[in-house]
């Protein structure tokens, strides 16, 4: 009898752009780089890398909330409004 063997298949998925993380954040939403990383189907050290580029350019802010996870939120995007 012959034992037939499966090579594990790899599924390649490109990197996505910091616009397109940012498109799936709504105003005030806490996201860790896990949860980024899971709907993107990427590694979280890349995701953790996406949302400090987006933190870096002032459309993310990075906050612990009591923990050691970071979360990364989208400001109002008119904060005078806020006032």
């Amino acid at each position: 009898m012959t034992q037939l063997t499966y090579a594990p298949r790899h599924r390649t998925v490109a990197e996505p752009t910091p616009d397109a993380v940012l498109a799936t954040f709504a105003t005030y939403q806490p996201k860790t780089a896990r949860m980024v990383a899971e709907e993107f189907g990427i590694a979280e050290e890349t995701a953790v890398d996406l949302l400090e580029r987006l933190a870096g350019r002032g459309d993310l802010t990075k906050t612990y909330g009591g923990t050691e996870t970071p979360v990364w939120l989208r400001p109002h995007p008119n904060p005078a409004q806020v006032a």
